[in-house]
């Protein structure tokens, strides 16, 4: 019994001394002591002479903490603020924290026969992330060189600064030519940010594109000047015949040929441009007046240029209901309406122009006949027949009775029924009749009615 105690008693004081002969410094390890970026991984590591005899007992994880207990000590780890990913016991543990600044590892190493005996290790570590931003300047009109000034954020002041991502210098303004150029920082700790690409500008020339030099209008007719350009500001010249001489694209109606002028501004930079708008002679077309003719009666139309010495023009006639030839300059025109016609000549410049003519029906011929004839010997109204002189010649003249019985027929000119049928006076009543025939023109007419006989 007394051996068994002394033993416990020696492994104790050996135990105790341990704890206070070891150098706290060298309990753990804690890699790489510094880092640039906060995706870095840190390596913490046990290294201590206090070990569990037998192994520990349990094991925890609780985020920011990790806790190992055996039968001699417990070892608490502590990454405050930050998470460890990977690691058990006495590690190596694998720690990473999210923001930059000092960050630190704890480890408590308590005896479990002497709670109250306990050593604490910090260690720390630091995370400095640069930052690059820059204000510039593009070159300008009285200065053909940019100006750029760096800014570092992030990690220890002071910073180094650099436009190429190589060379660094204490001076944060540099005065460059216009491109790109590559801008970083460098924080006192020795970490770069990334880089940030910035392109300083050069003084922009005039860019003024006349895609046609040279175009050709009909006179009377106009154009629209196509311009692209970069320019702020355009002034035409000469001014006649363009609706607004400072548009960058004006229309332009000149009256004769003419070059115009085009100056473009772009701060302090100008550009000129010519272009020529030809003007060749338009053409006037005339027509047959309007008109008044029979229905569906040929009758011709024309078309023709005023100007002289011209050849080559082409016409097209619309609609093209009712002509023989919508496409050359007399066509012949048949309607049974009211048409209007118009026609575009056109020249082999191109130059067009229109007008049109207007084909209205004459009033058909109409047949007169009388309501009523009494062919009762007394002289008057003894005859049915038509009464329209020799403007009809009538070929078809048919009578009926109530009954639809014919009783009369003639297809001679010289038509009239007598109120006879079969070589008997008819009834007194009403008939009908239907009359045909052609006038003067060729334009076939008829009519029906009925007639009243009185005896």
């Amino acid at each position: 019994m007394r051996f068994c105690l002394l033993i416990f008693l020696t492994i104790l004081v050996a135990n105790i001394r341990a704890f206070a002969q070891t150098s706290p410094s060298s309990y753990f390890t804690l890699t790489p002591n510094s880092a640039c970026s906060v995706s870095t991984y840190f390596e913490a590591m046990y290294t201590g002479n206090l070990l569990p005899h037998k192994g520990f007992t349990s094991e925890r994880d609780l985020g920011n903490m990790y806790v190992a207990v055996s039968d001699d000590f417990i070892f608490e780890w502590e990454w405050v603020d930050g998470m460890m990913v990977a690691g058990s016991g006495l590690g190596p543990f694998k720690v990473y924290w999210l923001s930059t600044g000092i960050k630190t590892v704890i480890l408590t190493i308590t005896n479990v026969k002497l709670p109250e005996n306990k050593i604490v290790i910090k260690k720390t570590v630091t995370i400095a992330q640069a930052e690059v931003s820059a204000r510039w300047e593009h070159a300008t009109c009285t200065n053909d060189k940019g100006k750029i000034t760096v800014v570092g954020e992030g990690g220890t002041a002071p910073y180094l600064y650099s436009i190429d991502s190589v060379h660094f210098q204490t001076d944060s303004v540099f005065v460059v030519a216009p491109g790109y150029h590559q801008l970083a920082v460098k924080e006192a700790g020795g970490c770069v940010s990334t880089v940030k690409p910035l392109r300083i500008d050069p003084v922009d020339e005039v860019i003024l594109n006349i895609p046609d030099d040279n175009v050709t209008i009909c006179a009377g007719q106009g154009i629209k000047l196509a311009n692209t350009s970069n320019a702020i500001s355009h002034t035409w010249s000469p001014a006649a015949g363009l609706d607004d001489p400072t548009a960058k694209e004006p229309f332009a109606t000149p009256s004769q040929t003419t070059t115009y002028t085009v100056t473009g501004t772009l701060d302090c930079k100008t550009a000129q441009r010519t272009v020529t708008v030809e003007v060749i002679p338009g053409i006037t077309v005339h027509v047959t007046g309007d008109t008044r003719v029979d229905p569906n009666t040929p009758v011709q139309l024309n078309a023709f240029v005023s100007e002289q010495g011209l050849g080559n023009i082409s016409y097209v006639w619309t609609p093209e209901v009712g002509l023989n030839n919508a496409a050359i300059s007399d066509p012949i025109a048949s309607i049974d309406q009211e048409t209007t016609y118009q026609v575009t000549a056109t020249s082999p410049e191109g130059c067009t122009a229109s007008t049109s003519t207007t084909l209205s029906l004459k009033k058909a011929s109409a047949i007169f006949m009388p309501g009523i004839f009494s062919p009762n010997g007394d002289g008057k109204n003894e005859t049915f027949s038509p009464q329209n002189g020799g403007d009809i010649t009538f070929n078809k003249f048919i009578i009926y009775s109530r009954s639809g019985e014919v009783v009369y027929f003639s297809d001679k000119t010289d038509c009239k029924w007598d109120g006879s049928y079969r070589g008997q006076q008819a009834g007194s009543g009403d008939y009908f009749y239907k009359i045909e025939g052609v006038t003067s023109k060729g334009v076939a007419v008829s009519k029906e009615g009925s007639v009243l006989l009185i005896r």
